[in-house]
């Protein structure tokens, strides 16, 4: 128990720290951005800022996933295939990620027609584009940190990386609206990454490990194997996020009910922030357990799903009993979405209970069993709650979806667990 506990008290120390700080720049820009912008300019801001998150998290190919998980495997036993594995890792992230950010400025018009029926805002998502490509980078970055334990150099850069995200978007949108905002949120993802890169170097010099690139044909079907899959499960739940974020704008005063939609889901993210760091760090560390002590393995999945689910249970109800003054923090017009808000807390609880669950899918590398049996019905049911009962019922709708989604990945994984447990 004693390996269990310890890794819990520092990985998942740092990696919360880090996440806090980062966690609550976006929610410090969010809040004052509202206050600056009319509701309307919040909601194309809003609208784009998801979008482009959206695209980054898809984009990404499950990079932090893939080299936490195989940095767990490999940093004892084989840093040279390490260095191998990592190598692929991040090349296939900057090639994929840069692609999609020069197709989103080529065809910024027609992506700002679909996604605001306004092609007007094409330089408004051009200049939001750069974001893809160093999220997706500083996504592969996070996850060798978790990887080799050095999450705490990078939980005190966090606090430069946070104080210029807000100043940059904040400055932006002050001085020059929407596209200036964006402007910001591009650059504060430059200066992540640029910043975060030192931190990598020298968390991979003193692992001894070096990125290689002899060999590769080794190794480019074992982390096809493990990333294809698991970019899949992100894939699509990105997808059902910006057909439902496209469902919403395109409604009466759909500007409006987007800006309530993206601030109550940035509230969301703020509370699940914790479980979403722990299930990373536990990727890795799990996927050593399971090879070197049984025991710890077992015990850490149920201590982190514990964890997790009570830390997320906890947010959710703080920001769900004062929902109404959370929101009139963003402005009097957000105050009206407080019913959506709560709703969308118990949603937070039933995805951090889905998180906990595919720690232990993750760290066997089983991630197409996680697709089939979880992620393809919860994004089904998302995207159709969503697209058939918003019209009638407005965003309460959308939460209610977004609940019963992630109820149904866990009881799919739950079942799943239950009938593979002996194989561990």
């Amino acid at each position: 128990m004693r390996l269990s506990l310890g890794y819990l008290r520092s990985g998942h120390l740092w990696n919360v720290v880090a996440a806090g700080l980062n966690q609550g720049s976006t929610l410090i820009a969010n809040v004052v951005l509202a206050n600056i912008l009319v509701a309307e300019e919040f909601g194309r801001y809003g609208a784009i800022q998801l979008s482009v998150t959206v695209i980054a998290s898809a984009a990404q190919l499950s990079a932090w996933l893939s080299a936490a998980h195989f940095a767990g495997r490999y940093r004892d036993s084989s840093p040279e295939r390490l260095g191998r594995v990592l190598f692929v890792i991040r090349t296939m992230v900057a090639v994929v990620a840069g692609s999609v950010a020069i197709a989103l400025v080529v065809a910024r018009n027609g992506y700002a027609a679909v996604l605001l029926a306004d092609p007007r805002a094409g330089l408004e998502v051009a200049l939001a584009a750069t974001y893809i490509l160093f999220t997706g980078l500083n996504a592969y970055q996070l996850g060798v940190l978790v990887g080799l334990d050095s999450l705490r150099p990078y939980a005190r850069s966090s606090v430069v990386q946070g104080l210029a995200a807000i100043a940059l978007v904040v400055a932006g949108g002050y001085f020059g609206g929407v596209a200036a905002a964006l402007s910001g949120l591009s650059a504060g993802a430059v200066i992540r990454w640029a910043l975060t890169e030192r931190i990598v170097s020298g968390a991979l010099h003193r692992a001894g490990l070096q990125l290689r690139r002899d060999g590769l044909a080794e190794v480019v079907s074992e982390v096809v194997r493990f990333s294809l899959p698991a970019s899949i499960n992100g894939a699509t739940y990105m997808a059902a996020l910006w057909i439902t974020l496209n469902v919403i704008v395109y409604q009466p005063a759909g500007l409006l009910l987007g800006a309530v939609y993206v601030v109550c889901m940035n509230l969301k993210t703020l509370v699940l922030f914790v479980p979403q760091q722990a299930n990373s760090v536990s990727v890795a560390h799990l996927s050593r357990y399971r090879a070197t002590a049984p025991r710890d393995y077992w015990r850490a999945l149920v201590w982190n799903t514990g964890f997790i689910t009570s830390l997320a249970t906890m947010g959710a109800l703080a920001i769900g009993v004062f929902s109404t003054e959370v929101l009139r923090l963003y402005g009097t017009e957000f105050v009206e979405g407080a019913a959506f808000l709560q709703i969308l807390m118990i949603a937070a609880v039933t995805e951090a209970i889905g998180y906990a669950l595919t720690q232990h899918f993750s760290s066997r590398g089983a991630m197409w069993t996680v697709f089939l049996a979880a992620s393809l019905p919860r994004d089904a049911i998302l995207v159709i709650g969503a697209a058939y009962f918003l019209p009638k019922y407005g965003l309460s709708a959308v939460a209610w979806a977004a609940a019963a989604s992630w109820l149904v990945y866990s009881i799919g994984l739950a079942l799943v667990g239950l009938w593979t447990r002996r194989q561990v």
